[in-house]
Protein backbone atom coordinates (compact mmCIF):
# COMPACT_ATOMS: atom_id res chain seq x y z
CA UNK A 1 0.00 0.00 0.00
CA UNK A 2 2.68 2.24 0.29
CA UNK A 3 2.32 3.03 4.23
CA UNK A 4 2.03 2.07 7.70
CA UNK A 5 -0.94 0.73 9.23
CA UNK A 6 -1.81 -0.19 12.62
CA UNK A 7 -4.86 -1.97 14.72
CA UNK A 8 -5.57 -1.51 18.56
CA UNK A 9 -7.95 -3.68 19.85
CA UNK A 10 -9.84 -5.12 22.97
CA UNK A 11 -10.57 -8.54 23.10
CA UNK A 12 -10.95 -12.15 25.52
CA UNK A 13 -9.34 -14.25 22.68
CA UNK A 14 -6.15 -14.08 20.48
CA UNK A 15 -7.10 -12.73 17.04
CA UNK A 16 -3.80 -11.49 15.70
CA UNK A 17 -3.60 -14.06 13.32
CA UNK A 18 -7.20 -13.25 11.59
CA UNK A 19 -7.23 -9.92 11.75
CA UNK A 20 -4.05 -9.11 9.89
CA UNK A 21 -5.10 -11.69 7.44
CA UNK A 22 -8.43 -10.46 6.86
CA UNK A 23 -6.31 -6.78 6.44
CA UNK A 24 -4.09 -7.89 4.33
CA UNK A 25 -6.38 -9.78 1.75
CA UNK A 26 -8.68 -6.59 1.95
CA UNK A 27 -5.64 -4.18 1.16
CA UNK A 28 -4.79 -6.73 -1.73
CA UNK A 29 -8.17 -6.42 -3.41
CA UNK A 30 -8.05 -2.63 -3.12
CA UNK A 31 -4.39 -2.06 -4.44
CA UNK A 32 -5.46 -4.41 -7.08
CA UNK A 33 -8.81 -1.96 -7.70
CA UNK A 34 -7.60 1.29 -7.14
CA UNK A 35 -3.50 1.54 -6.93
CA UNK A 36 -1.96 3.83 -9.43
CA UNK A 37 1.41 2.12 -8.90
CA UNK A 38 0.13 -1.16 -9.93
CA UNK A 39 0.11 -1.16 -14.04
CA UNK A 40 -2.84 -4.33 -13.87
CA UNK A 41 -5.04 -2.51 -11.48
CA UNK A 42 -8.32 -1.35 -12.70
CA UNK A 43 -7.77 2.35 -12.19
CA UNK A 44 -4.34 2.36 -14.12
CA UNK A 45 -6.49 -0.12 -17.05
CA UNK A 46 -9.01 2.65 -17.11
CA UNK A 47 -6.73 5.29 -17.00
CA UNK A 48 -5.05 3.88 -20.08
CA UNK A 49 -7.96 3.78 -22.07
CA UNK A 50 -8.77 4.93 -25.02
CA UNK A 51 -10.29 8.57 -24.77
CA UNK A 52 -14.46 7.55 -25.44
CA UNK A 53 -14.12 4.31 -24.17
CA UNK A 54 -16.61 2.95 -21.43
CA UNK A 55 -15.59 0.46 -18.32
CA UNK A 56 -18.18 -0.84 -16.40
CA UNK A 57 -17.07 -0.17 -12.40
CA UNK A 58 -16.21 -2.81 -9.80
CA UNK A 59 -18.67 -2.67 -6.59
CA UNK A 60 -16.19 -1.14 -4.66
CA UNK A 61 -15.27 1.43 -6.98
CA UNK A 62 -19.20 2.34 -7.33
CA UNK A 63 -18.99 2.97 -3.51
CA UNK A 64 -15.53 5.60 -4.01
CA UNK A 65 -17.61 6.97 -6.90
CA UNK A 66 -20.74 7.24 -5.21
CA UNK A 67 -19.03 9.26 -2.38
CA UNK A 68 -16.91 11.26 -4.50
CA UNK A 69 -19.77 12.39 -6.49
CA UNK A 70 -21.84 13.81 -3.69
CA UNK A 71 -18.61 15.80 -1.91
CA UNK A 72 -17.69 16.99 -5.56
CA UNK A 73 -21.04 18.41 -5.66
CA UNK A 74 -21.54 19.82 -2.41
CA UNK A 75 -17.79 21.36 -2.48
CA UNK A 76 -18.55 22.81 -5.61
CA UNK A 77 -15.59 21.22 -7.54
CA UNK A 78 -12.80 21.71 -4.75
CA UNK A 79 -12.53 17.51 -4.56
CA UNK A 80 -12.05 15.93 -8.08
CA UNK A 81 -11.04 13.10 -8.64
CA UNK A 82 -10.37 13.09 -12.78
CA UNK A 83 -7.07 15.36 -12.27
CA UNK A 84 -5.40 12.28 -11.55
CA UNK A 85 -3.38 13.11 -14.89
CA UNK A 86 -1.70 16.43 -13.21
CA UNK A 87 -1.08 14.85 -10.18
CA UNK A 88 0.81 12.21 -11.96
CA UNK A 89 2.45 15.01 -14.09
CA UNK A 90 3.83 17.13 -11.06
CA UNK A 91 5.48 13.16 -9.64
CA UNK A 92 3.24 12.33 -7.61
CA UNK A 93 1.86 9.17 -9.21
CA UNK A 94 3.33 7.30 -11.97
CA UNK A 95 3.62 7.83 -14.74
CA UNK A 96 6.61 10.23 -13.89
CA UNK A 97 6.90 13.15 -16.23
CA UNK A 98 7.46 17.16 -16.43
CA UNK A 99 5.26 20.21 -16.48
CA UNK A 100 7.41 21.78 -18.60
CA UNK A 101 5.89 20.06 -21.50
CA UNK A 102 2.08 19.80 -19.66
CA UNK A 103 -0.77 22.12 -19.96
CA UNK A 104 -4.01 21.39 -17.76
CA UNK A 105 -7.10 20.33 -19.87
CA UNK A 106 -9.98 23.05 -19.82
CA UNK A 107 -12.49 22.10 -17.44
CA UNK A 108 -15.58 21.12 -18.72
CA UNK A 109 -18.67 20.45 -16.85
CA UNK A 110 -18.88 18.10 -14.03
CA UNK A 111 -15.55 16.61 -14.98
CA UNK A 112 -14.63 12.74 -15.26
CA UNK A 113 -17.07 12.61 -12.38
CA UNK A 114 -19.86 13.85 -14.89
CA UNK A 115 -18.96 10.53 -17.17
CA UNK A 116 -20.35 8.12 -14.28
CA UNK A 117 -23.70 6.88 -14.52
CA UNK A 118 -23.28 4.53 -11.38
CA UNK A 119 -22.37 1.81 -13.04
CA UNK A 120 -19.74 2.67 -15.72
CA UNK A 121 -17.22 5.08 -16.57
CA UNK A 122 -16.18 7.17 -20.05
CA UNK A 123 -12.56 7.97 -20.22
CA UNK A 124 -11.99 11.30 -21.20
CA UNK A 125 -9.39 13.04 -22.58
CA UNK A 126 -7.14 14.82 -20.72
CA UNK A 127 -8.66 13.40 -17.16
CA UNK A 128 -7.37 10.62 -15.45
CA UNK A 129 -8.74 9.18 -12.44
CA UNK A 130 -6.71 9.40 -8.98
CA UNK A 131 -8.78 7.74 -5.81
CA UNK A 132 -5.84 8.35 -3.64
CA UNK A 133 -7.87 10.94 -1.45
CA UNK A 134 -10.98 8.73 -0.75
CA UNK A 135 -9.79 5.44 -1.15
CA UNK A 136 -7.01 5.32 2.14
CA UNK A 137 -9.68 6.62 4.14
CA UNK A 138 -12.58 3.49 2.98
CA UNK A 139 -9.91 1.02 3.69
CA UNK A 140 -9.66 1.74 7.24
CA UNK A 141 -13.36 1.87 7.00
CA UNK A 142 -12.57 -1.67 5.84
CA UNK A 143 -10.45 -2.30 8.71
CA UNK A 144 -13.20 -1.58 11.03
CA UNK A 145 -15.64 -3.66 9.04
CA UNK A 146 -13.14 -6.36 9.31
CA UNK A 147 -12.12 -6.60 13.37
CA UNK A 148 -16.36 -5.96 13.83
CA UNK A 149 -16.79 -9.74 11.63
CA UNK A 150 -14.07 -11.00 14.44
CA UNK A 151 -16.20 -9.37 17.37
CA UNK A 152 -14.39 -6.67 18.09
CA UNK A 153 -16.40 -4.33 19.35
CA UNK A 154 -13.31 -1.82 21.06
CA UNK A 155 -10.84 -0.66 18.56
CA UNK A 156 -8.53 1.70 16.69
CA UNK A 157 -7.50 1.35 13.33
CA UNK A 158 -5.47 3.62 11.45
CA UNK A 159 -3.30 3.99 7.77
CA UNK A 160 -0.75 6.64 7.16
CA UNK A 161 -2.50 9.06 10.09
CA UNK A 162 -6.30 8.23 8.91
CA UNK A 163 -8.24 6.80 11.65
CA UNK A 164 -11.31 4.76 12.68
CA UNK A 165 -12.00 4.59 16.35
CA UNK A 166 -14.76 2.23 18.26
CA UNK A 167 -15.87 1.84 21.44
CA UNK A 168 -12.88 2.17 24.52
CA UNK A 169 -9.58 1.34 25.65
CA UNK A 170 -9.47 -1.41 28.18
CA UNK A 171 -9.68 1.19 30.81
CA UNK A 172 -12.82 2.99 29.38
CA UNK A 173 -11.41 5.49 28.23
CA UNK A 174 -11.68 7.07 24.94
CA UNK A 175 -9.45 6.48 21.73
CA UNK A 176 -7.58 9.89 21.52
CA UNK A 177 -5.53 10.37 18.55
CA UNK A 178 -3.27 13.71 18.53
CA UNK A 179 -3.15 15.92 15.03
CA UNK A 180 0.54 16.61 14.04
CA UNK A 181 1.60 19.81 14.30
CA UNK A 182 2.63 21.75 11.16
CA UNK A 183 5.46 23.24 12.78
CA UNK A 184 7.64 22.45 15.59
CA UNK A 185 5.93 25.59 17.72
CA UNK A 186 2.28 24.47 16.39
CA UNK A 187 -1.05 24.02 19.07
CA UNK A 188 -1.70 20.74 20.60
CA UNK A 189 -4.89 19.40 19.28
CA UNK A 190 -6.31 15.79 20.85
CA UNK A 191 -9.75 14.10 19.34
CA UNK A 192 -11.34 11.42 20.63
CA UNK A 193 -12.75 9.19 18.42
CA UNK A 194 -15.65 7.39 20.06
CA UNK A 195 -17.38 6.12 17.13
CA UNK A 196 -15.94 8.59 15.06
CA UNK A 197 -13.48 8.78 12.17
CA UNK A 198 -10.56 11.67 11.25
CA UNK A 199 -8.42 12.16 8.22
CA UNK A 200 -6.03 14.81 7.38
CA UNK A 201 -5.17 16.45 4.24
CA UNK A 202 -2.10 18.84 3.99
CA UNK A 203 0.51 19.75 1.97
CA UNK A 204 3.66 19.80 4.55
CA UNK A 205 5.50 16.16 3.74
CA UNK A 206 4.69 16.31 0.04
CA UNK A 207 5.88 18.73 -2.39
CA UNK A 208 7.90 19.42 -5.58
CA UNK A 209 10.02 21.68 -6.90
CA UNK A 210 9.34 22.19 -11.13
CA UNK A 211 10.68 24.52 -13.31
CA UNK A 212 11.29 26.69 -9.85
CA UNK A 213 8.03 26.48 -8.20
CA UNK A 214 7.20 24.67 -5.56
CA UNK A 215 3.97 22.35 -6.43
CA UNK A 216 1.24 20.32 -3.68
CA UNK A 217 0.18 16.84 -4.88
CA UNK A 218 -3.55 18.42 -4.02
CA UNK A 219 -4.71 19.78 -7.62
CA UNK A 220 -7.90 21.51 -8.06
CA UNK A 221 -9.62 23.30 -11.38
CA UNK A 222 -10.01 26.16 -10.41
CA UNK A 223 -6.20 26.29 -10.19
CA UNK A 224 -3.73 23.43 -10.90
CA UNK A 225 -0.30 25.01 -9.57
CA UNK A 226 -0.98 25.84 -6.29
CA UNK A 227 1.16 27.09 -3.78
CA UNK A 228 1.90 24.84 -0.96
CA UNK A 229 -0.05 26.90 2.58
CA UNK A 230 2.36 24.50 4.78
CA UNK A 231 -1.29 24.09 6.80
CA UNK A 232 -3.32 21.18 6.95
CA UNK A 233 -6.96 20.44 7.46
CA UNK A 234 -8.22 17.62 9.90
CA UNK A 235 -12.07 16.76 9.50
CA UNK A 236 -13.94 14.28 11.69
CA UNK A 237 -16.71 12.11 10.50
CA UNK A 238 -19.14 9.22 10.51
CA UNK A 239 -17.25 7.47 7.58
CA UNK A 240 -13.45 7.81 7.03
CA UNK A 241 -13.48 7.51 3.24
CA UNK A 242 -15.65 10.93 3.57
CA UNK A 243 -13.44 12.59 6.13
CA UNK A 244 -10.77 11.92 3.39
CA UNK A 245 -11.99 13.21 0.91
CA UNK A 246 -13.81 16.26 2.93
CA UNK A 247 -10.46 17.20 4.27
CA UNK A 248 -9.14 16.91 0.85
CA UNK A 249 -11.93 19.36 -0.27
CA UNK A 250 -11.40 21.58 2.87
CA UNK A 251 -7.75 22.20 2.02
CA UNK A 252 -7.93 22.81 -1.99
CA UNK A 253 -10.59 25.30 -1.46
CA UNK A 254 -8.40 27.26 1.23
CA UNK A 255 -9.28 28.41 4.83
CA UNK A 256 -11.66 30.77 4.34
CA UNK A 257 -13.74 28.81 1.55
CA UNK A 258 -12.88 25.81 2.82
CA UNK A 259 -14.69 26.84 6.44
CA UNK A 260 -17.60 28.25 5.16
CA UNK A 261 -17.93 24.90 2.79
CA UNK A 262 -17.51 23.03 6.13
CA UNK A 263 -20.69 24.79 8.16
CA UNK A 264 -22.68 24.77 5.42
CA UNK A 265 -22.04 20.83 5.26
CA UNK A 266 -22.17 20.41 9.09
CA UNK A 267 -19.03 19.05 9.23
CA UNK A 268 -16.51 18.96 12.12
CA UNK A 269 -13.07 20.56 10.82
CA UNK A 270 -10.12 21.55 12.04
CA UNK A 271 -7.86 24.38 9.97
CA UNK A 272 -3.82 24.15 11.10
CA UNK A 273 -1.95 27.04 9.84
CA UNK A 274 2.19 27.71 10.52
CA UNK A 275 1.73 30.95 12.24
CA UNK A 276 -1.70 30.68 13.54
CA UNK A 277 -4.23 29.41 16.60
CA UNK A 278 -6.09 26.55 15.04
CA UNK A 279 -9.61 27.71 13.19
CA UNK A 280 -12.21 25.25 13.74
CA UNK A 281 -15.65 24.80 11.82
CA UNK A 282 -18.38 25.07 14.22
CA UNK A 283 -19.53 21.68 14.56
CA UNK A 284 -15.99 21.32 15.42
CA UNK A 285 -16.20 23.59 18.47
CA UNK A 286 -19.15 21.74 19.76
CA UNK A 287 -17.07 18.64 20.00
CA UNK A 288 -14.33 20.08 21.06
CA UNK A 289 -15.50 22.58 23.52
Amino acid sequence: MGTNWSAHFVSDVALEGPLRAGFEAMFDDLIALCSAWSESSWLSRFNGSPSGSSREVPPSVVRLLDMAKIVHGQSRGAFDPGLGAEVARRGFVPPPSGLATASPSAPTEGGLLAAYDGRTLIKQSGYDLDLNAIAKGYAVDRMADVMRLQGIEHGLVEIGGEYVGRGFKPDRSPWIVRLEPVHAEGAIVDVALMGLTLATSGDTARQVVVDGHTLSHIVTQASTVPEPSGGSVTVIHETCAMADAWATALFAAGTEQGLSLANENNLGAIFLRQGHEPVLSSRAESWLA
